[in-house]
């Protein structure tokens, strides 16, 4: 291959022809980049704060963000003037050896990070169960948080809707029970259209803070501690500018969702303290149409509402934040 196109650089780093369409194969972790891309992207000047911006708020690379990732290396080839291919050589006069490009040294460097990071489990998530049952969540290892560290409280006050007449009402009565996201996305819309916003565009699967990569039979998930932090803070930084949160959580072991881990999506509204100086996370339930909480477990970081003793049917699940769903930065997320 003498000349790249856009989606041949697509294709090669998220692997979706291999693998369905699953574009969580292939990503670009800047948190723990090898020194050999390092050293690529250092020789070509792309610098940190560049990248950081094109990967979003978990400072991952994946799906549609290789395609802003195009744009910068496609820069680099000096042989051509198109901006939807690059040269991996360049044009050597007869009896020359061609030499490789800026652009494609960047090339061969990303598909040897995306090949290296197939086998680190934390950025492949569903793709390997957690053999040991893993602990049960309670409030007693909330986070407590002291007073002076302490948020100001948000109630963004977000009216429920439910999925199962939200369903019905879109002509999808039978698809009740998996309409939890297209109800959560209403809810979240239709709240930012009423505070005079755009409403805000949701970012795909890929482009999610990615929290969880493997559960037990149970559900239970675990957590990446980076991402949960970067997904927290995430929330804050949306509650504070007034706009809610999709997250998507696990109560069971199932697969029928992107990252393999999500059984169902609720809308984050709220955030504040309980008497004991818990923080929390208020929650709508599209399944429900009521509220509930999400506390933070003080070892990993994770979000997650406890089973409610005493109570029956839906209230004994419990829950665990597997993703945090992202706004598009132009949409001034």
């Amino acid at each position: 291959m003498t000349t790249v196109t856009r989606s041949q650089f697509w294709h090669a780093l998220t692997g979706s022809e291999l693998t369905g369409n699953d574009q969580f194969r292939g990503c670009i972790d800047l948190n723990n980049m090898s020194p050999q891309l390092s050293a690529a992207f250092a020789e070509a000047g792309v610098g940190m704060e560049e990248l950081k911006a094109l990967a979003g708020p978990d400072q991952i690379i994946r799906g549609d963000e290789f395609m802003k990732l195009f744009n910068v290396v496609d820069r680099y080839d000096v042989d051509t003037k198109s901006k939807n291919s690059f040269r991996m050589q360049t044009k050597a006069a007869e009896g020359e050896v061609p030499q490789p490009t800026l652009s494609g040294k960047l090339f061969e460097a990303l598909k040897a990070e995306v090949n290296r990071n197939l086998g680190v489990a934390r950025l492949n998530p569903g793709k390997e169960a957690h053999k040991e049952p893993l602990p049960v969540l309670t409030l007693g290892s909330a986070q407590v948080v002291p007073e002076r560290q302490r948020l100001k409280p948000v109630s963004l006050g977000v009216p429920p809707k439910d999925q199962f007449e939200y369903a019905e009402a879109m002509n999808q009565k039978a698809q009740g029970n998996k309409f939890c996201f297209k109800t959560a996305e209403a809810m979240v819309n239709e709240f930012n259209h009423r505070q005079g916003g755009s409403g805000g565009t949701l970012n795909g699967p890929p482009e999610a803070v990615q929290i969880a990569y493997m559960e037990d039979t149970e559900g239970r998930v675990v957590s990446d501690a980076l991402q949960a932090q970067i997904a927290q803070n995430y929330i804050d930084k949306c509650l504070d500018a007034g706009r809610p949160v999709i997250a998507g959580v696990s109560y069971k072991d199932d697969k029928y969702n992107t990252d393999h881990l999500t059984d169902h999506f609720v809308v984050i509204d709220g955030r504040g303290y309980d008497d004991a100086g818990r923080i929390f996370y208020e929650f709508k339930d599209p399944a429900t149409s009521s509220g509930g909480r999400f506390y933070v477990d003080g070892d990993t970081g994770k979000l997650f509402k406890a089973p409610e003793e005493g109570a029956a049917g839906w209230a004994q699940n419990f829950f665990e934040v597997t993703q945090v769903r992202t706004y598009r930065e132009s949409d001034g997320a």
